[in-house]
């Protein structure tokens, strides 16, 4: 009984960071340079970068936009970047942008929302790397910043520039630039060997940082304002108060790094007379986190959205995405046989890893599972209770079908993206998770549909 929530902009395409590191340049634009396209950057932005660097973008909007879109556009070869970023409830926002690796002239654009039509530009020019290194300190004190958004990335101090090397499995990986973007790096998951260098312009100098880290795939992080967690050697704790307006199940569900998943339930006096979280009182509850590596904890709202779905460790770790393809994440299959297969067997894989038991395929869950994506797609949503307010078991009824199964499980999902991806998501959620690895669970039906180059999909577990 879980729905995944997934916003996805097929408009744009993710750029993938790599590179050199930036040049140091007094030349800049200015912060109001963008204030008619309702943009007021907080940081001024150099005329000129090292072609494939890392750059954080900080700025405010000035209008109530909740998006802000930065694009970049080849003056000789019209290639073209654009990243979206969003803004927060004080109107500010950061976007990290990957540069691309070709030197030359740019445009750039910056505006509110998610499209423009302006004469409003500036050029900036990407050169390659030329900077030497000058003296080398050390500092255990001076550490770069973690930031958690759509593209987890490490953030240096102002006039600061880094380089990361991930060492793992006798292979090395190196990125760099004002910030380095944890994405589309070929590692494994797990230990690995890590370097840091920054150079301070102000100081001309090079710090450094050396240990051990655990490298993990975390991508849904949805609701990270929403809590506070803490560890304290094997116990995590967390502490938040649910909003008003929002109704919070009574359960949570917590992935281990074995990729296990665990549900727990709060105590009573937590739980309203409606069954779900209270919202007048600040919740406060401990976890065992024994294994060393990292968990994802997620709470489920009622209508099946996370609540939230974070991180939590006893050791330092980087996020990574998983390094999907742009051709697995969006190229859209037609044969619903083989997208059926494919997903009980990547679903079947996982239960094997965990020493569940294998998952059959029923021709009734089928039906049903098919019925249903069908119905999601004909009025366009993504739920549990369809547009008449039927659940599954009553849907079922609704379409004649016979349910033998004791009780059932579901998830559905979908959006502009292919079942590839959204499959990859849904183990990313806890609860999602959960339904596919259950014990009780003995068969399976996959319901797939593609609509308005949109992915519905919808799995139901019976026993």
């Amino acid at each position: 009984m879980r729905k995944l929530f997934l916003i996805l902009l097929s408009l744009f395409f993710c750029a993938f960071f790599s590179g050199n590191i930036i040049v140091p340049v007094s030349a800049q634009i200015a912060s109001s340079a963008f204030r008619d396209l309702n943009i007021e950057l907080k940081k001024n932005i150099a005329t000129e970068y090292a072609a494939g660097d890392g750059i954080l973008i900080e700025g405010k909007v000035l209008d109530k936009n909740s998006n802000v879109l930065f694009f970049l556009k080849n003056v000789d070869t019209e290639e073209k970047i654009m990243e979206v970023g969003e803004v927060d409830a004080s109107g500010n926002f950061r976007i990290p942008v990957s540069l691309p690796k070709l030197p030359g002239e740019y445009t750039m654009i910056m505006t509110s929302g998610l499209s423009f039509s302006t004469t409003i530009y500036e050029t900036i020019t990407l050169v390659k790397k030329n900077i030497s290194e000058n003296s080398i300190a050390s500092s255990s004190q001076i550490r770069p910043t973690i930031v958690y958004s759509n593209y987890p990335y490490l953030f240096f101090w102002s006039n600061m520039l880094g380089e990361l090397t991930i060492e793992q499995w006798k292979k090395s990986y190196k990125k760099s630039g004002e910030i380095i973007i944890l994405d589309n790096i070929g590692i494994q998951y797990g230990n690995a060997r890590a370097t840091l260098r920054w150079y301070s312009q102000d100081t001309r100098s090079w710090f450094t940082w050396s240990g051990t880290v655990y490298i993990d795939r975390t991508r849904d992080l949805g609701g990270k304002n929403l809590v506070s967690l803490t560890t304290l050697r094997s116990i995590g704790k967390m502490q938040f108060r649910v909003k008003k307006w929002q109704k919070v199940k009574p359960d949570y569900f917590l992935t281990t790094p074995s990729g296990d998943v665990i549900e727990y339930q709060f105590p009573k006096n937590y739980i309203g007379s409606d069954g779900y979280l209270r919202t007048d009182v600040l919740i406060k509850q401990s976890f065992p986190i024994p294994e060393i590596g990292v968990y994802k904890i997620e709470t489920v709202q009622n209508d099946g959205y996370a609540y939230f779905n974070l991180p939590i460790s006893r050791v330092p770790f980087w996020s990574i995405k998983n390094p999907l393809n742009e051709d697995q994440k969006t190229t859209l299959r037609t044969d619903k046989n083989r997208i059926s297969i494919d997903t009980i067997w990547t679903i079947n894989a996982l239960r094997t890893s965990l020493g569940r038991s294998t998952l059959v395929q029923d021709k009734t869950l089928t039906e049903l599972a098919q019925k249903k994506a069908e119905d999601m797609a004909k009025y366009n949503y993504l739920g549990h209770v369809t547009m008449e307010g039927l659940g599954i078991l009553d849907f079922a009824k609704s379409k004649n079908i016979k349910i033998t199964s004791r009780s059932v499980g579901e998830n559905v999902a979908g959006w502009w993206i292919s079942d590839i991806g959204l499959q990859d998501l849904l183990e990313e959620s806890g609860s999602h998770r959960y339904n596919m690895i259950n014990p009780e669970w003995k068969s399976i039906g996959i319901g797939y549909v593609i609509q308005d180059k949109k992915t519905y999909i919808v799995q139901i577990f019976g026993n």
